[in-house]
């Protein structure tokens, strides 16, 4: 066995815009583990079958895999590639990433990475192979709203390519913590009833699923994370909220917050009003009791038609607008009611059962094709952290190529609008290669029917206003 380098570049097309974690998740684990272990090349290197191949990204080795075969194309393909790896899928590995000062442990000769594929003397080839599996299992895992978990399952679900210590370090004691590879997203973990550094928390849930909660005691107004949450756009990025009534209880998932307001007056800690996004008041007992919801809801029968169509992209004055929060007095913050402005245009429930229709439309087609290895994979991504929320359904084309869904329901006709954030306008553009607007009208709930059209490729930027944009698509039915 031979242990080569592998050279990756962020420009690479199939890596396009993500970072090392999503890389390793989206590319190396759900696509050449799970899905098709073929890596194509422009220019490929003499090796053998069960050599280790170790790919290199940023400095640091971030996937391996063993080789079973290279097959070399008469003719390079159309994007430029001119042959093939296939590897063994049982062998592929993700780990935390290996950097050039840590290989030097298992390859004393080991100088420097560089963009050349180089063969590596390796002097402790089973430790080096004992350092890969450590993170063998690591797969996106699933977050459900009402489920229960530890502190180690949320770590292991945000960050599965770290290690987790109980009771050190932001996972295992913090109550604020920023997902890794992000700048303005956070996970709160909140309990009932704790005390810090003199201070009482006093944190609850109404009955409209508004959090009324502290940040840390030291926090004051100049904090960066402070100043985070003020300007938090729930549109653009997310926080996770997970709640326990004691310490000696698992955490629930509540969901996703949107900022609501703050209190001007105190600071250290700093008072906060957040709305738990998609709120089913059978979550809610006395702010304490949490009962999971039932979204089991069977499908099997839609009737979704395709209709032939010339689509035009329609703009509309944005209904979102960004102003400085300027937060409220203590009096007006503890006593006024609040009612959340998102709420109006988000309809959350017509969105899921919109996603689960085209879930069980992709998985048709594509068992219909025989394709029951794609169709096993297809997901609603709401039930999912990480990249893959930027996006509603992952599905795939019938040669296995990624197709990254975004579903627009409404129960009426396909002129009444919709709304598009500008994350996922933004999304379109850098994935315009596999990006499809799945558009639901005419949803008949009793019935379970609705009319559909696709769109593929970028949304028209020309026709949107940015920060959020309501639209509309016209449907032109040429003559025959």
């Amino acid at each position: 066995m031979e242990v080569r380098l592998i050279p990756m570049s962020f420009k690479d097309k199939v890596i396009k815009g993500k970072n090392i974690t999503q890389i390793q998740q989206d590319f190396f684990v759900k696509y050449l583990k799970e899905t098709n272990p073929i890596y194509r090349f422009i220019t490929g290197i003499n090796a053998s079958q069960n050599d280790l191949f170790l790919f290199q990204l940023d400095s640091k080795i971030i996937a391996s895999a063993l080789l079973d075969n290279i097959k070399y194309y008469d003719l390079p393909d159309a994007e430029g590639y001119r042959g093939e790896y296939s590897f063994f899928q049982n062998s592929i590995r993700v780990f935390d990433p290996i950097t050039a000062n840590e290989l030097k442990n298992y390859c004393h000769d080991f100088n420097r990475f560089n963009q050349s594929k180089q063969v590596l003397k390796i002097d402790n080839l089973k430790k080096l192979i004992d350092r890969i599996d450590q993170g063998k299992n690591n797969k996106i895992k699933k977050l459900s709203r009402s489920n229960k978990y530890t502190r180690k399952d949320i770590h292991d679900i945000f960050s599965p390519n770290t290690n987790f210590t109980p009771q050190a370090g932001s996972w295992g004691l913090h109550g604020i913590i920023r997902v890794p590879d992000t700048k303005h997203d956070y996970i709160f973990l909140v309990t009932y009833g704790q005390s810090q550094s003199g201070h009482d928390f006093n944190e609850s849930i109404d009955e409209n699923g508004i959090l009324t909660w502290q940040s840390q005691p030291s926090q004051g107004f100049d904090d960066a994370r402070i100043n985070d949450f003020i300007n938090h756009d729930y549109l653009k990025n997310n926080i996770y909220l997970f709640l326990r009534k004691s310490s000696n209880e698992l955490y629930s998932y509540m969901g996703k917050l949107a900022y609501v307001e703050h209190d001007n007056q105190r600071e250290k800690p700093v008072y906060f009003k957040w709305q738990i996004l998609d709120w089913n008041i059978d979550n809610l007992d006395n702010g304490k009791k949490f009962e999971k919801e039932n979204d089991n809801i069977n499908y099997s029968n839609n009737n979704i038609k395709i209709e032939e169509f010339k689509l035009t992209l329609y703009d509309k004055r944005s209904t979102y607008h960004s102003v400085e929060r300027k937060g409220k007095c203590t009096s007006e913050f503890n006593n006024k009611s609040y009612n959340f402005e998102g709420n109006v245009e988000k309809n959350t429930k017509l969105g899921n059962i919109g996603e689960d229709i085209v879930v069980e439309y992709e998985k048709k087609h594509l068992i219909s094709i025989e394709r029951l290895d794609l169709a096993e994979q297809v997901i609603a991504t709401r039930n999912f952290a990480g990249n893959a929320e930027r996006f509603d359904v992952l599905s795939f084309e019938d040669d296995g190529t990624e197709k990254y869904i975004e579903v627009k329901t409404t129960t009426g006709g396909i002129n009444n609008i919709f709304h598009i954030s500008e994350n996922e306008v933004v999304f379109s553009e850098e994935f315009s290669d596999k990006y499809y607007l799945y558009r639901l009208y005419n949803l008949n709930l009793k019935k379970r029917e609705a009319d559909l059209i696709i769109i593929k490729g970028a949304l028209d930027r020309k026709m949107l206003e940015p920060t959020n944009y309501v639209c509309k698509i016209r449907l032109e039915i040429e003559e025959k």
